[in-house]
């Protein structure tokens, strides 16, 4: 890791090639006091309200007391252009890469936080931090926001492919839960991102998806389902494009020429 002693951000590189893996651009903390709520040693007066979850028992007499004095701390990062972030732990929203999405980190019901993210790049970063979190990826910038924490503390966990940061990152927590990866397609179908994940960026670059697949067929003794095998030598059927938001209208213009 190489610090900028003016500004205080880091950037990490591979130490034996000197790849870069990320950088940050920026970081800030930004003071606040944490607040306990005490009744003073009264007894408490529950008053029953409404609200709309529900019926709910409220304590009116608490007084506010500060704790202690922590900060609000945002780390900004320099993503790679191609690069995906996964982890993050359990979300509603089924996304898999959080590049250029927002994720707002809290427990409730099925949502089950982790401030843990995973880059394709293979490194890994694990914050210390047990308050709100957000991941913000979109025009106001790339940056990890926690809420309230004592200091700007995380660990940066790199290897030459994904198991080494995995063990990191159980080195670190004890945490040693069998980590898998299901999917319902075949690997073949996002052959570029499978061989990343089983050798490296590096492996995929200067070559194209079926190069990529026949990379991933050599370095895992498996076998290219033939209609994947066989695309490069078809002729390309459908070349228009439409932006989302006009999918509808593109699919029922391709329906009305059938």
């Amino acid at each position: 890791a190489i610090v900028d002693k003016k500004t205080g951000t880091v950037r990490y590189e591979n130490a034996r090639t000197g790849k870069l893996y990320v950088a940050e651009s920026d970081r800030t903390l930004e003071p606040e006091d944490v607040i306990h709520y005490t009744t003073g040693g009264e007894a408490p007066k529950i008053e029953r309200i409404k609200t709309v979850d529900g019926e709910r028992n409220v304590v009116k007499n608490l007084k506010k007391v500060v704790d202690r004095v922590a900060y609000r701390a945002k780390v900004h990062f320099d993503w790679a252009e191609d690069e995906a972030i996964h982890g993050l732990g359990q979300g509603e929203e089924g996304i898999y890469d959080y590049r250029h999405h927002v994720q707002y980190m809290y427990q409730h019901n099925m949502r089950i936080p982790m401030p843990f993210l995973f880059s394709s790049r293979q490194y890994g970063i694990l914050f210390d931090c047990g308050s709100l979190m957000t991941f913000n990826d979109d025009e106001r910038g790339s940056y990890i926001y926690m809420d309230c924490v004592d200091q700007m503390d995380y660990y940066f966990i790199a290897g030459d492919c994904g198991d080494d940061v995995i063990d990191g990152y159980r080195f670190l927590t004890g945490d040693v839960a069998p980590c898998i990866m299901v999917s319902t397609a075949n690997p073949y179908k996002f052959g570029r991102d499978v061989l990343i994940a089983v050798k490296g960026m590096e492996a995929a670059e200067g070559n194209d998806d079926f190069a990529c697949c026949a990379l991933l067929a050599q370095e895992t003794g498996t076998k290219i389902p033939a209609q994947i095998a066989q695309l490069p030598c078809l002729p390309v059927l459908h070349t228009a494009q439409c932006p989302r938001e006009k999918m509808r209208e593109a699919l029922l213009d391709e329906l009305s020429k059938a």
